[in-house]
């Protein structure tokens, strides 16, 4: 499981209910969060926005470990 994906399940949130509440397509926010996509900084931004609370390192992290990874 991500850290998108955490978060989400934490707010207890469908991932059609996570994209509305972001503001974008239920599809693009799916791809996201399955990794088919790289969140853009104006989507960090809309989650920052949205979840105050969450610390946005976990994305760093996490992107950190896949590149120092491969």
């Amino acid at each position: 499981m991500n850290c998108l994906e955490k978060l989400r399940k934490s707010e207890k949130l469908t991932q059609a209910e996570m994209a509305q509440t972001l503001g974008v397509s239920a599809s693009f926010y799916s791809k996201i969060e399955l990794g088919i996509r790289k969140p853009s900084r104006d989507f960090l931004i809309r989650i920052k926005e949205n979840f105050p609370m969450c610390d946005m390192n976990i994305f760093f992290a996490e992107l950190l470990h896949i590149t120092c990874d491969n």
